[in-house]
């Protein structure tokens, strides 16, 4: 799960692999803790938790982008 968080956070898919990876993340964090040692890759998990989110953010202000222009485009000056 750490490892696929990180690659999703890879591929942004136009946010959809980035929201994936904050939720694998999230998902194998949980996991890594509950397992008290037995399951590793930490790291891997907040780095694609981390990617991800910003990620996230980057497709949300990626489509308030395209609203405004077309927006804009349609009301004219």
């Amino acid at each position: 799960m750490a490892i696929a968080s990180f690659v999703l956070s890879l591929l942004w898919l136009a946010g959809l692999g980035s929201l994936l990876a904050v939720i694998f993340g999230v998902s194998a964090r949980r996991q890594i803790k509950q397992s008290h040692g037995q399951e590793t890759g930490d790291g891997f998990a907040i780095a694609g938790l981390i990617i991800g989110i910003v990620g996230v953010i980057g497709a949300v202000l990626f489509i308030a982008t395209i609203i405004a222009v077309n927006h804009a485009a349609h009301t004219g000056p």
